[in-house]
């Protein structure tokens, strides 16, 4: 695995940011203006540090989950799940980064604390092909499925049955969907577009976004108030941008066959977008009409989380795996 970027970007625009200086890192082939150039080497770091920001991408092909530390390359895989995982598509990380995965041929969400690699919470009761699934803060997870009728399942923390099944003729193709900090959630579907289901509502209400095709990922950075959608029109993908509260479209650009779909910051904003059908997961800067790097991914990446430095909290003290030098720059 490694980090690729392209040319005419400086090095530290997209990699310095992320983590520790380079040469703190371990040893990765970067190209640059078309050339080859080796960075200086050093100990390569291992497991799953809170300090860092982390990248889980989940193989359809595989049937895992893998984590990748952003403050590392050369070899940046810090993780992988397997046990509980069964043709994953989109997963999400809640505020603590507990992990959850949608799994299509077992129909249920497994949900992973940060760091296990085992399921301490099997969701399947009622659920039929699910497509994704949001947590708000209070750990209630919605979970769009796309069965006859297509429904979002609504399931109390540590639950494994629903307390709501949500029906509403914009709950159609449901895909990835994202809860915000006020515990909004909101879900690209492709037949209907871009909904927002309200804090406690279960009456979902259409975005009305222009110039949508095909909505199939989600992201959002609140901060800046800013919505990513992955669209899909034609056979061809996009990646497309828009304001909350208005409709109208920031911007429209090509990217890979991309179901779903991630927002990172840190010093800079990414976008995360894996590509369904190889080995590739492509970044972009907001407003970048092209991807600024790529990073070598399992195959077949369907779904894709981020999770930002310093979360859980809890878990960042002394002693947490891979801590040193490096890792105290952050």
């Amino acid at each position: 695995m490694a980090w690729s970027i392209l040319p005419g970007i400086v090095l530290a625009s997209l990699i310095a940011n992320l983590g520790p200086p380079l040469a703190a890192r371990a040893s990765p082939t970067v190209t640059r203006a078309g050339a080859q150039r080796q960075a200086v080497s050093s100990r390569q770091r291992s497991g799953l540090n809170a300090r860092h920001a982390l990248l889980y991408v989940a193989s359809e092909a595989d049937n895992t989950v893998t984590i990748y530390d952003l403050s590392a390359i050369g070899d940046p895989v810090v993780q992988q799940i397997t046990t509980g995982i069964d043709s994953p598509g989109n997963i999400s990380l809640d505020q603590n980064a507990t992990l959850y995965v949608a799994n299509g041929n077992t129909r249920s969400v497994t949900v992973y604390p940060f760091g296990q690699t085992s399921p301490t919470l099997t969701m399947s009761d009622g659920m039929t092909d699910p497509s994704g699934v949001a947590v708000t803060s209070n750990g209630t997870a919605y979970v769009p499925g796309r069965g006859s009728p297509a429904v979002i399942d609504v399931y109390p923390a540590g639950a494994s049955s629903p307390s709501q099944v949500i029906t509403d003729p914009l709950i159609s193709v449901p895909s990835q969907a994202i809860a915000d900090s006020d515990n909004n959630v909101y879900v690209a579907d492709n037949a209907t577009g871009v909904y927002e289901l309200a804090a406690g509502s279960s009456q979902p209400v259409s975005l009305n976004l222009q110039a949508l095709t095909g909505a199939t990922g989600i992201a959002l950075d609140e901060e800046k108030g800013r919505l990513f959608v992955s669209t899909v029109g034609n056979g061809n993908h996009f990646l497309d941008a828009y304001m909350l509260g208005s409709p109208d479209q920031l911007y429209h650009v090509p990217s890979v066959n991309a179901d779903t779909i991630a927002f990172g910051s840190r010093h800079f904003d990414y976008v995360f977008v894996p590509d369904f059908f190889g080995y590739d997961l492509q970044i972009y800067t907001p407003r970048s009409h092209k991807p600024i790097g790529s990073l070598s991914v399992t195959y077949n990446p369907q779904g894709v989380a981020y999770k930002p430095p310093h979360v859980p909290k809890a878990t960042a003290a002394r002693g947490a795996p891979g801590l040193g030098r490096a890792a105290r720059l952050l």
